[in-house]
């Protein structure tokens, strides 16, 4: 589906890699966040920051660092996107081969969508 499709639409991507807003994340170019790591096709994302949170707490951090500090960041999707098969419909999460990285949220903004992202 196009991206415009989705306009007003704020996507959320989780990982404990750190990158810096404007990055472009493409599919096959970047280590993958879950399994081995390897690069996978696409870039995954929601639009519930709690299921991105779930994916950073569980993802590879860099170097296979699972003590890296879990991020959500706030991403857009570059071109078309799709529904994530692998995933159920109700985590609303989509796959890209690329997305823009817009920001990191802040613990405040993420408190205030009636959830705590990492437990403290």
């Amino acid at each position: 589906m196009p991206a415009d499709e989705h306009l007003g639409e704020q996507f959320f991507h989780g990982t404990r890699h750190t990158i810096k807003p404007g990055t472009v994340m493409e599919g096959g170019r970047f280590t993958a966040n879950q399994g081995a790591g390897q690069p996978c096709e696409h870039v995954y994302y929601s639009s519930r920051a709690d299921i991105a949170a779930e994916f950073a707490r569980y993802g590879n951090g860099p170097r296979n660092n699972i003590d890296a500090k879990p991020r959500i960041y706030q991403v857009e999707p570059v071109g078309e996107h799709e529904v994530d098969p692998d995933e159920d419909p109700s985590t609303k999460s989509y796959r890209s081969k690329q997305v823009r990285v817009v920001r990191k949220m802040p613990a405040n903004e993420l408190r205030n969508q009636h959830f705590v992202a990492f437990g403290r």
